[in-house]
């Protein structure tokens, strides 16, 4: 939590003027600003924020570790945490501040609430080349669905063209020659239509499609968020920098 505040300092102080609470998070050498609360709900006890300076009733360090370290900014300010008065003192995300002689409560959770919705999260990389063999491997067991699938049909058409022949030529006079020939093949050719036919009825092509691309749709997706990337092959795909979900928007490694 709060992953993009490591290594930011938070200065918190009164709005002049609006009298607010100013939180101003400074990291990466850039400042965001926001405010808590409604106009008028911070005492003039409490030290005002100077943009120009940096400056306000106390500061927040947090350090690459996630740990926060809470400093009053002036001798003539009064900063307490959970009830007592400390000039630096490490604190946890649940603790309470008060500022200034009239001892204003803060909630610590809520500055850093605030503070990580103004400072951009960072940009998480992912590694998308195993994506090829997801793609590779579906677009395979498609194929070989669909071959199956044509290679039954190819010999049911196949049957049914030698049988009815068969039937005929057997029937004409300038044939009956070869007539037991045209009899075997009607034959033949009426087997094999009713293996194909069975094959057909009994084929599972249509279910071991739907499973098959039900896992890709599993696979086939951000390695960080889980956004299916949908049926784009891999070389279209990572003609694309970034993860489509807005809320993920990770870089692709590719």
């Amino acid at each position: 939590m709060y992953e993009n505040l490591r290594g930011a300092t938070i200065v918190i102080g009164r709005e002049e003027g609006k009298s607010r609470l100013i939180v101003a998070v400074s990291k990466d050498g850039k400042t965001y600003t926001g405010a808590i609360g409604a106009e008028g709900c911070v005492p003039n006890c409490v030290s005002r924020y100077k943009p120009v300076e940096q400056s306000g009733h106390c500061q927040i360090a947090v350090a690459a570790d996630g740990t926060l370290t809470v400093s009053n900014l002036k001798a003539n300010n009064s900063t307490y945490i959970n009830g007592v008065e400390v000039l630096s003192k490490r604190a946890s995300a649940g603790s309470t501040i008060e500022l200034g002689m009239f001892r204003f409560k803060v909630s610590l959770t809520a500055v850093l609430n605030a503070a990580t919705k103004m400072v951009p999260q960072p940009v998480k990389e992912v590694d998308i080349r195993p994506l090829e063999k997801v793609y590779d491997e579906y677009h395979d067991n498609l194929l070989a669905i669909t071959k199956r699938t044509q290679r039954i049909n190819n010999a049911r058409n196949f049957s049914t063209v030698l049988t009815m022949g068969s039937g005929i030529a057997r029937f004409l006079p300038s044939l009956n020659q070869f007539a037991d020939i045209f009899m075997l093949m009607f034959f033949t050719g009426l087997v094999i239509l009713l293996v194909c036919v069975y094959l057909l009825f009994a084929d599972k092509s249509a279910e071991k499609r739907d499973r098959v691309t039900l896992e890709f749709q599993k696979k086939y997706a951000c390695p960080d968020c889980g956004y299916f990337l949908g049926n784009r092959p891999y070389h279209l795909l990572i003609q694309q920098d970034n993860c489509p979900n807005p809320k993920c928007r990770a870089k692709f490694i590719k």
